[in-house]
């Protein structure tokens, strides 16, 4: 199956709310006010009431129950309730694929999203709703090749070897591999070009030309689950972060430390998220 014959499967999922796609292009806008996102998730009632829900979990109650969009604002602030948002929109219209374990998918996904946000508020002239989006779509071109190719995409899955390239089996297979139809998604989305070249270049962002600091940030977070995932403390992964990265995105390493100090502390939100 062609990659264009694949991008076609992306009409029989549940569209992206347009209010996910319109808040994502007014990232580089200053001009948005906090009522005027409200007004805007109020339009999409299904959206609204997932980040009701969100709002009064765990990881982001304020003490006190959270009742409108209004109120969530005022208690929340702007940045959180954007990344609730995205996080809602994005994560129902891919939420059930045969042949992946989604609730898997989606917590690896929002790991390093919540990573990838710590990372951008620790380096310079990057926006970190921006980078967030990035980590939580960094996966997203596996969802639509298992959609498409199902039995491919585990068969490929199985035979693969410890530590073995799987983006160079698929590109064997199918002749793309998944970040290339992770960047297609992204644009038939409308989403900002810095968010497809970070999705594109996210294996490989120092060749990218120009620079992609969106796309080392997620090669930095991707390198910090995989440390911690084998048992490493936070302190020794943070030290041993790709230098050549570091520097080009002036990287504030300690207070990467902390966010992550933090996060790893925090609650598991992932079944209010995948809730209808």
């Amino acid at each position: 199956m062609s990659i264009e014959t694949l991008l076609k499967h992306v009409y029989e999922l549940p569209s992206i709310p347009k209010v996910v796609q319109e808040l994502i292009m007014s990232f580089s806008s200053d001009s948005e006010s906090a009522m005027d996102i409200s007004a805007r998730i109020q339009t999409d009632p299904v959206i609204a009431a997932k980040v009701l829900r969100l709002a009064n979990s765990a990881r982001y109650g304020v003490g006190r129950h959270v009742t409108s969009i209004d109120s969530a604002v005022v208690l929340l602030g702007v940045d959180v309730l954007k990344t609730l948002v995205i996080s809602s929109g994005v994560s129902a219209t891919m939420s059930h694929i045969s042949g992946l374990n989604m609730k898997q998918f989606w917590r690896d996904s929002f790991l390093i999203a919540n990573t990838s946000k710590i990372l951008a508020n620790c380096a310079a002239d990057v926006d970190a709703e921006t980078a967030f989006t990035c980590g939580l779509l960094h996966k997203i071109g596996i969802a639509l090749m298992y959609f498409g190719n199902k039995e491919q995409m585990q068969c490929l899955a199985s035979a693969l070897e410890p530590n073995e390239d799987s983006r160079q089996k698929q590109r064997e297979i199918f002749g793309y591999e998944c970040d290339e139809v992770a960047a297609r998604l992204a644009k038939m989305w409308c989403f900002p070009s810095v968010i497809q070249e970070a999705l594109l270049r996210q294996h490989e962002p120092m060749q990218a030309e120009p620079f992609s600091p969106y796309a080392a940030i997620i090669k930095l977070a991707l390198i910090i689950h995989e440390h911690l995932d084998h048992q490493v403390s936070i302190e020794d992964t943070i030290s041993t972060l790709k230098k050549d990265m570091v520097d080009a995105l002036r990287l504030d390493t300690y207070g990467v430390f902390k966010g992550m100090s933090k996060l790893c502390e925090a609650e598991d939100d992932i079944d209010l998220l995948l809730a209808a």
